[in-house]
C-alpha cells in the first residue's frame, strides 16, 4: 500500500505491507506518476511500514532512484524497518542513497 503527500515541494511516499513481486509493479506505476507530475523537489521514500521486502524491493528503489537523479531530483530514505534495512545494507542501497531515521 502506497501513502503521499505533498508539501512545500517535497514528496512524501510511505509505503506499508509487503514489497514484492506481486506488489511492486503497481508501485512503480503510482509513484512514476506521482514522479512525472513534476511538482517534487525532492523526494522522500519512507520505509517504516514494511513488514517484508525482497530483491524486487531493490529493483523498484534503485529504478526510482535513477529515474530523479536524471531529473536532479534527490531521492532519501526514511525509517526503514529493519527488515528493509537489512536488505538495504546488503544491497549497498546504503552506499548511494542517503537513509535518515
Amino acid at each position: 500500500m502506497l501513502e503521499y503527500k505533498f508539501l512545500d515541494g517535497v514528496l512524501c511516499i510511505r509505503l506499508q505491507g509487503e514489497l514484492d513481486h506481486s506488489v511492486a509493479p503497481a508501485l512503480k506505476q503510482e509513484i512514476d506518476a506521482l514522479i512525472a507530475s513534476d511538482r517534487a523537489k525532492r523526494v522522500i521514500l519512507d520505509l517504516s511500514g514494511l513488514s517484508f521486502m525482497d530483491s524486487t524491493g531493490v529493483g523498484l528503489v534503485l529504478g526510482r532512484y535513477k529515474k530523479l537523479s536524471q531529473k536532479g531530483i534527490p531521492l532519501t530514505i526514511r525509517s526503514p524497518s529493519s527488515v528493509a534495512s537489512k536488505v538495504l545494507q546488503v544491497s549497498g542501497i546504503t552506499k548511494l542513497i542517503q537513509i535518515i531515521q
